[in-house]
Order: structure tokens, then C-alpha cells, then sequence
């Protein structure tokens, strides 16, 4: 469910919007998580980082990195149990939505002023011309 305005906020922005498509390509067990790799349609890594967000398929996960031009992820129990992901095999596709604030920073950062152009307008141009 969204969270309510003056709620506690405890993952990341997601609109719930599909950024691309991704194949999980490998999974593996440890002591307390399941590991999954996933290889993205379209593999965004500037909105990638280190224990950062990503949501699949609607659940909000931490990234545990990129290898190559795949992400892995890792899930507790919990969320194996109780998420759609958690149901998913090799070769299963899956949703991927790339963190919300990181696509505004980068459209942000994509618009900011670029820097000026050196001028050919010189003094002695001004002063030939009449000013």
C-alpha cells in the first residue's frame, strides 16, 4: 500500500512505472538471503549504485551491485515469502523500476546550465563599432 502523507517512510520513491525488463540469470542460497542475478534489458547504471534502491516486480530491494551488465540482489526470508519475486525462477522475467530520485538527479544534473562560450566580443571590436 503507498504510504500516507505524514506516515512512516521507510524504502525509496518508486512510481510504479516500468523502466525495462530483466531475465534473472542466476540464483544462489547463503546462510540468511537468496541471491538473484538479473540481466536488464536495458541496464541504466547511472542510476545504480552499491546498496542502493531498485524495485522488482513492485518491491523495493537494496542493489548489492552491478557485474558486468547484470545487477544482483539479495533476499531475506521475509520478503522471499512474502513478494512476487520470491516465486521466480532462472530464466523467469521480471519488472525492473530504477530509483526514482536518482533518474530526478540525473535529469537535473542533464539540464543545468552548461558552461558559457568564450566570446569573440572584444574591447577594440566595441570601440570599431561605435560603442
Amino acid at each position: 500500500r503507498a504510504v500516507m502523507v505524514g506516515g512512516r517512510f521507510g524504502g525509496h520513491f518508486v512510481s510504479g512505472h516500468v523502466d525495462t525488463v530483466g531475465i534473472i540469470t542466476k540464483i544462489t542460497t547463503t546462510d540468511n538471503a537468496i541471491n538473484y542475478t538479473i540481466k536488464p534489458n536495458k541496464l541504466l547504471s547511472e542510476y545504480c549504485c552499491d546498496r542502493g534502491s531498485i524495485t522488482i516486480d513492485g518491491t523495493s530491494l537494496t542493489l548489492f551491485g552491478e557485474i558486468d551488465d547484470s545487477i544482483s540482489i539479495a533476499l531475506i526470508p521475509h520478503t522471499v515469502k512474502n513478494s512476487v519475486i520470491g516465486n521466480k525462477k532462472i530464466g523467469d522475467i521480471v519488472n525492473i523500476e530504477y530509483d526514482m530520485l536518482a533518474k530526478y538527479v540525473k535529469s537535473i544534473l542533464n539540464i543545468a546550465p552548461k558552461k558559457k562560450q568564450q566570446t569573440t566580443l572584444t574591447k577594440d571590436f566595441l570601440l570599431e563599432n561605435g560603442f
